[in-house]
């Protein structure tokens, strides 16, 4: 029986780049079906913070069991990731703290994940990492998901490929450095 809606060798990846951080905090903006929201909260250190987000709630009864089980650090943030009150949202509930992981896996098109990425990777720790999901080349038939393919050629983006999964990463300190060279 398949758990996560994540190829396991992708989901494993994951698991790696999560260790290399303090993990406490995480933010997952377009969370589906919640199943890579449980991988983090199975991940993470307590307590901690786990945000996830999405413009519709695609599971109700699982965002529901979710929060009856661990609410004091499972926070779920209805809104389009790109508008300001969700991004308040999001930033009211961190408060100061600053996040080990951002994964952004919503929408898939260029413009929304570098909107995405513009609008919270100054909240990601200096140690911890962007991630981005199927925001490669071949990710999606139905989008041009290169965001990540044209940041390749100013700033090395960690990349993973195997089967299905695309995905990426980067440090936000190495972010921050590439931000300032702009």
């Amino acid at each position: 029986m398949k758990l996560w809606s994540h190829p396991d060798a992708e989901t494993l990846k994951l698991v790696e780049i999560v260790n290399k951080t303090k993990r406490n905090n995480f933010l997952e903006i377009g969370c589906y079906n919640f199943s890579m929201t449980i991988n983090f909260i199975l991940m993470s250190n307590q307590p901690n913070l786990v945000i996830a987000n999405d413009k519709i709630d695609h599971s109700p009864e699982t965002r529901a069991l979710i929060d009856k089980y661990h609410s004091k650090m499972f926070h779920f943030v209805l809104g389009d990731s790109g508008e300001i009150e969700t991004q308040n949202k999001i930033k009211g509930i961190l408060k100061e703290k600053k996040l080990d992981i951002l994964f952004i896996d919503g929408d898939h098109g260029r413009g929304h994940v570098e909107s995405d990425t513009n609008n919270y990777a100054d909240l990601v720790a200096d140690d911890g990492y962007i991630i981005w999901h199927d925001t490669v080349h071949g990710a999606h038939k139905s989008f041009e998901p290169w965001f990540i393919e044209q940041l390749n050629k100013n700033i090395l983006i960690n990349l993973f490929f195997e089967g299905e999964s695309r995905i990426g990463w980067i440090q936000g300190k190495e972010w921050r450095r590439y931000v300032s060279r702009k």
